[in-house]
C-alpha cells in the first residue's frame, strides 16, 4: 500500500531535520518519528508534533512496546506502575484511575480520550475502563498528562489526561488474534486487524469478549458481598475507516460499540451491579490549505446504563474546528472552536423532564520558539455552557421549578509552560494551569425520592452548585540516563476551590 503523507506549509524544523508540524495525532508516523528522534513523539499537546522532550505539560508516554511487556489485562492495570497514577480496584472490570489524588467511584476529574473522542460519561462525569472499545493488541501509545490541562486538552481535563491511539492502519498491514484464560472462570479474545484498500483507503478493526466471575464481597461489607456470583462481561467492537480525498484532504471515519455488564463502586461508595451499552460515531476531515492545517471533526456518543436503581439513556454530540499554522519560523498557532449537547432522561426518577446542556468554547495556543534551548507555550479556553430542562418535577417533592434549571455558567482556563534544555543536560519545565471542572448531570439534576421512617426524602442535584477550580504549578526536570532508564522528578502546588462531594459542595 502506498503510504500517503500530509505535507503541509507549516513544517517546521527539529533538530535540524524537517517534519509535519500539521500532522494530525492519527496521521502521526510514530515509530518512524521516534526512531528518528530517539524518544516517543506526541502530538496531543499542541497540535503539531514534538518530542516527549519538548512538551509544554508532564507528560508520560507509554508505548506499544512498554504494554506488551507488562503483565496485564487492561488499561488501569497498565497505568497503576506509572508514578502519579491512584488506580482502585473495585471490581473485576471496575479499576478507577486519577491522577495525583484518591481514585474513587465514578471519578470525575480525569479527561480520557480515545482516538480524540472523548468517552466521559455525562451522567455521573466519569470513565467506565471496561467499555473502552480497544484491544491492548491495537494501542500504539497511551499518553498521560499531569495536572489541569483545560485550555490544551479541552472539557474537564483538572487532575489530568489520558490520551489513547490506535494504530494507524496507513502505515501498514497487520493482523493479531489473543486468547487468555485463567482461574474464576476468566476468557478474553482479542482480534484486531488493519488492512489497504488500493493506494487510498485503509480500514482498522477490532473484536473483543470477555468472560469472568466478579471479585467476591467482603462478608462484613452487607452491600457488596451479594456479588461474588455475578459475571463480568464485556464485549467491544470497533471499525475504522481512512480516506485519501485528495493529496492534501483526508477524511476519517469509525464506529465503536461496547456491552458492559460490571459490579462497580458508585459515586456513593456503595456497590452496584450495572449494565452499559455505548455505541459512538466519530468522523473528521483534516485539510492541508493556504491557511494553515484545518480539521473538522464530530462525534456522538449514546449511552444506555441500567443502574440498580433505573435507566439511564444519555448522549453526547460533539463538533471542533481547529487551525493550526505558523507565523514566521518560530511561532505555531492553534486556534479552535467547540460546540457540545449533552443530554439525559428524567433519571432516576421519571417525569421529572429530561435535561441536558448545550456548550460553546473557544481556545487559543501559540508557542514561541525563542532558541534551540527555550521555547514558551501559552494557551487559553473559554466555555460558556447552558443548562435546561423541559419538564416541571412534582412540587410537592422537589425543591427547584424548570425554571430553576435555566443555568448559565461561563469560565476562562489557562495553561502556561517555558520550557527549557540547559548545558548540563535533560529538560527543566515551568508551568501552571487553571483547570475547570464543570458539574456533571448527577450535580446538576438527578432526582430521587426515598421513604426513611415513613417519610419521604428526596436526593436532588443543585442547579446553583458552581464549577470547581483546579490550579497547578509545577516545575519538573526530566533526563535520559541510558537508554532503558529515565530520570523524572517534579515539585508541584495543587489547589481545588469550590471543590464538591457525592452530595454537593
Amino acid at each position: 500500500m502506498k503510504k500517503q503523507i500530509l505535507t503541509t506549509s507549516i513544517s517546521a524544523l527539529v533538530a535540524g531535520l524537517a517534519w509535519q508540524a500539521g500532522a494530525s495525532a492519527q496521521t502521526l508516523d510514530y515509530t518512524a518519528m521516534s526512531e528518528l528522534f530517539g524518544e516517543p513523539v506526541t502530538a496531543g499537546a499542541t497540535g503539531a508534533p514534538q518530542r516527549a522532550s519538548d512538551v509544554p505539560a508532564t507528560m508520560v508516554i507509554i508505548t506499544g512496546e512498554d504494554i506488551r511487556r507488562f503483565p496485564e489485562r487492561d488499561i488501569p492495570g497498565i497505568l497503576r506502575h506509572y508514578a502519579g497514577m491512584d488506580v482502585t480496584r473495585y471490581g473485576f472490570g471496575d479499576g478507577q484511575v486519577n491522577i495525583r489524588g484518591a481514585a474513587t467511584g465514578y471519578t470525575p476529574r480525569l479527561l480520557v480520550l480515545v482516538n480524540g473522542r472523548e468517552v466521559y460519561l455525562d451522567s455521573y462525569g466519569y470513565t467506565a475502563w471496561a467499555t473502552l472499545p480497544v484491544q491492548l493488541d491495537e494501542i500504539q501509545q497511551i499518553e498521560v498528562v499531569k495536572g489541569a490541562q483545560s485550555a490544551l486538552y479541552g472539557f474537564n481535563a483538572v487532575s489530568g489526561v489520558v490520551n489513547i491511539i490506535t494504530r494507524n492502519p496507513e502505515l501498514g498491514n497487520y493482523a493479531t488474534a489473543h486468547v487468555d484464560g485463567g482461574t474464576d472462570s476468566y476468557t478474553d479474545l482479542s482480534l484486531v486487524a488493519a488492512y489497504g484498500l488500493g493506494e487510498r483507503a485503509s480500514v482498522r478493526f477490532s473484536l473483543g469478549s470477555t468472560r469472568a466471575d466478579e471479585f467476591a464481597g467482603n462478608p462484613g461489607n452487607t452491600g457488596a458481598a451479594g456479588f461474588g456470583d455475578v459475571e463480568f462481561s464485556r464485549d467491544t467492537l470497533a471499525l475504522e475507516g481512512r480516506f485519501a480525498l485528495t493529496n492534501k484532504v483526508n477524511l476519517i471515519t469509525e464506529f465503536t460499540h461496547s456491552e458492559v455488564n460490571q459490579v462497580e463502586s458508585t459515586s456513593i461508595a456503595l456497590a452496584a451491579e450495572s449494565e452499559y451499552e455505548i455505541t459512538s460515531y466519530r468522523a473528521g476531515v483534516e485539510a492541508d490549505t493556504d491557511l494553515g492545517f484545518l480539521t473538522i471533526s464530530g462525534f456522538r456518543n449514546e449511552v444506555e446504563v441500567l443502574y440498580s436503581f433505573g435507566l439511564n439513556e444519555t448522549s453526547l454530540t460533539a463538533f471542533a474546528i481547529e487551525d493550526l499554522f505558523k507565523v514566521g519560523t518560530r511561532n505555531t498557532v492553534r486556534l479552535s472552536a467547540e460546540y457540545r449537547d449533552g443530554e439525559s432522561n428524567s433519571f432516576p426518577a421519571p417525569g421529572n423532564g429530561d435535561f441536558g446542556y448545550e456548550t460553546l468554547a473557544a481556545s487559543a495556543m501559540w508557542n514561541r520558539k525563542f532558541s534551540d534551548t527555550v521555547e514558551l507555550t501559552l494557551a487559553g479556553r473559554y466555555d460558556h455552557v447552558d443548562w435546561s430542562r423541559d419538564g416541571d418535577p412534582d412540587p410537592a417533592l422537589y425543591p427547584f421549578s424548570r425554571e430553576d434549571y435555566d443555568v448559565t455558567i461561563e469560565e476562562f482556563s489557562y495553561n502556561a509552560a517555558l520550557v527549557w534544555r540547559p548545558e548540563f543536560g535533560g529538560t527543566m519545565r515551568f508551568s501552571t494551569g487553571r483547570g475547570v471542572l464543570a458539574p456533571t448531570m448527577f450535580d446538576i439534576g438527578f432526582g430521587l425520592p426515598v421513604t426513611v421512617g415513613g417519610n419521604t426524602l428526596v436526593i436532588s442535584g443543585d442547579p446553583n452548585i458552581e464549577p470547581a477550580i483546579v490550579t497547578n504549578y509545577e516545575i519538573a526536570y526530566d533526563r535520559s540516563l541510558s537508554p532503558t532508564v529515565d530520570l523524572r522528578a517534579a515539585l508541584f502546588y495543587h489547589e481545588t476551590e469550590k471543590d464538591r462531594g457525592a452530595f454537593g459542595p
